[in-house]
């Protein structure tokens, strides 16, 4: 179906018979290059999508994404074209990559579409509850040790269940520390902590479930109230 076709053009006359000379083109059904190719960065990695050719899609039997850092520094793999998705790991930190996808066909090649991605800061460790009361928790954290483009972290809680969500932010200068107020009694929560890059990149995220105090048992008294009765006499005027 996607193989080189022949066709040959042979001028004849009335009777069939061949009347001059004959002309042939080879034409290839070559896929069309990929598009809306993406860049999502998390951490030491890039995850890259794309859309398949919207010209002869079947022509397309592989992938190849190709990155790189430098000139010299050329990385790619192959995989098949029903995945259009990748997860490029094991990169440096804080770094910028070319990143470039074609469709591979037979017998010819689309050609590169290529883009850019940043990666991430290295996360954060050691991610503790240090102070638990009824209504707030305080977390601390040890900052990575990698700070190149590092700029803030974010801290977010939610319910167990992943509702109730709430974020806040803090820059790199400040404690690695947060105090999370107004929380309910008694009540699970998972906190997370991820580094944000210079470019607006993040970090792996680090997790924690942890709850919030319980109401300690209290005994209330009631004091005894002397009520003095008076008595009012109502007389006619």
């Amino acid at each position: 179906m996607c193989a080189n076709y022949t066709f040959t053009l042979t001028a004849s006359g009335v009777r069939g018979e061949s009347a001059g000379s004959t002309a042939s083109a080879i034409i290839s059904l070559t896929p069309d290059s990929i598009s809306s190719l993406e860049t999502r960065s998390v951490g030491p990695s890039v995850i890259v999508t794309w859309t398949p050719p919207s010209e002869h899609p079947r022509c397309a039997e592989q992938y190849e994404i190709c990155w790189e850092a430098s000139p010299d520094d050329w990385n790619c793999t192959v995989q098949d074209s029903s995945v259009t998705t990748l997860d490029i790991t094991d990169l440096n930190y804080c770094s910028e990559y070319l990143v470039g996808v074609r469709a591979l066909g037979r017998p010819n090649n689309s050609s590169q579409v290529n883009g850019t991605a940043t990666t991430g800061p290295e996360g954060v460790s050691q991610l503790q509850a240090v102070n638990i009361s009824v209504s707030s928790i305080a977390v601390q954290w040890e900052p990575p040790s990698n700070t190149e483009c590092l700029e803030e972290y974010q801290v977010c809680w939610s319910l167990a269940d992943g509702t109730q969500s709430n974020c806040t932010t803090q820059t790199r200068h400040e404690q690695v520390t947060t105090n999370i107020t107004e929380l309910t009694v008694c009540t699970n929560y998972i906190i997370n902590v991820t580094s944000v890059g210079s470019s607006g990149d993040y970090s792996e995220t680090v997790s924690i479930t942890t709850s919030s105090g319980k109401l300690r048992n209290m005994l209330f008294y009631l004091g005894a109230v002397k009520v003095h009765t008076i008595v009012v006499g109502l007389y006619p005027t």
